[in-house]
């Protein structure tokens, strides 16, 4: 959110009210595990503004221009107003870029709403895409800008499409647009939290507009490989599939699908499992009231995003933690240990539920 606006000259809308997200614990839940999910049970949302800047210019790097002065960074890492410290670096790029041939953009009025984050599969679906769909539903042939690069990104390419009341424009690196009206939208809930309700409404959006694209695919059950990954790989996957394909799990490595193929493969799934990765994002193409169960590294309370994702959807959540190859990494650069046995009792206990 941009905090200390009163510095600069800018006019403010309400879009969201705030309020309170409340999540029901996993459904496995283990008495000794409750300091994972605890505090995340209630989560305060803050209001959804739409900030307006008269006059500015912006970059490919996130940052906002009043004249030489940088006046604003929309980095994910530091979206804030900037200091008068801070902004001598980036006034010399800002005068290096503004002498820079290639023709600056001009716009009347246009939409910012993204950041360094964006092009991420999981950021882009859950904290971009919400955005869109307020522009899209709220008003007619706005124009948002997007960093160059974004429209040969499959699944941003596609789901681009998805909102005709836009216009996308591209800024190039070391380019600069002139907007005479800036609109930026603050998040609609912090990263790795959701206003529900606007999320269930966008997945409608999303699943009814490509619903006719999808040959129905008969998987009902996912397991989500990542043996082609970097990080976060099943280190004994062999060992697990025996017990995935007792109980009729497809193994899919997401990776080797285009965005429609995956959501063709989730559109009837009822089941999903995987290591917490952006493989679990595909929730928001499953049935109504389907499980989840998220493999998890054990000492790790501060990475809930799918569940409070498959809480915002109304899914089942389950769990299991697992070890992994190196505690002094992140959960991000890990690769796990998945506990074939814990494995087999929560699957049983997912299906027990439709029994």
């Amino acid at each position: 959110m941009i905090k200390n606006y009163s510095k600069i000259k800018m006019d403010i809308t309400k879009i969201l009210s705030s309020r309170t997200e409340t999540r029901k614990l996993p459904e496995n839940l283990n008495e000794k595990d409750l300091l994972i999910f605890e505090h995340e049970l209630n989560k305060d949302l803050q209001a959804t503004n739409l900030y307006v800047l008269n006059s500015v210019y912006i970059n490919s790097d996130f940052f906002v221009f009043k004249y030489f002065n940088p006046i604003y960074n929309t980095n994910i890492n530091s979206s804030r107003i900037l200091n008068k410290k801070y902004s001598i670096k980036n006034k010399i790029i800002f005068f290096y870029q503004n002498q820079i041939r290639r023709k600056k953009l001009k716009f009347e009025t246009a939409f910012w709403l993204t950041d360094n984050w964006s092009k991420n599969y999981f950021h882009w679906f859950t904290d971009v895409l919400p955005k869109l769909y307020i522009v899209n539903k709220n008003y007619k042939n706005e124009i948002v800008i997007l960093r160059k690069g974004f429209e040969n990104i499959d699944y941003i390419k596609k789901t681009l499409q998805m909102f005709e009341n836009i216009e996308f424009q591209y800024i190039r690196t070391f380019q600069i647009a002139k907007i005479k009206k800036l609109n930026i939208i603050s998040p609609t809930a912090p990263t790795g939290n959701y206003n529900s309700d606007l999320i269930k409404e966008m997945r409608f959006f999303l699943l009814s507009l490509f619903s006719k694209k999808i040959s129905k695919k008969t998987v009902t059950r996912i397991f989500i490989s990542r043996k082609k990954a970097r990080n976060r790989k099943v280190i004994n996957e062999t060992e697990i599939i025996s017990v995935l394909k007792k109980y009729d799990f497809e193994i899919i490595d997401f990776e080797n699908y285009t965005w429609l193929e995956q959501m063709q493969f989730c559109f009837n799934a009822e089941y999903l499992i995987g290591v917490h990765g952006a493989g679990l994002t595909n929730m928001l193409f499953m049935k109504d009231y389907s499980k989840i169960l998220e493999l998890r590294r054990n000492d790790d309370t501060h990475n809930n995003c799918y569940f409070s994702l498959a809480n915002a959807l109304n899914f089942k959540y389950f769990y299991q933690l697992s070890k992994v190859d190196d505690y002094k990494k992140r959960t991000q650069e890990n690769n796990f240990y998945v506990d074939k046995n814990e494995l087999e009792i929560n699957i049983t206990e997912m299906i027990k539920i439709d029994k």
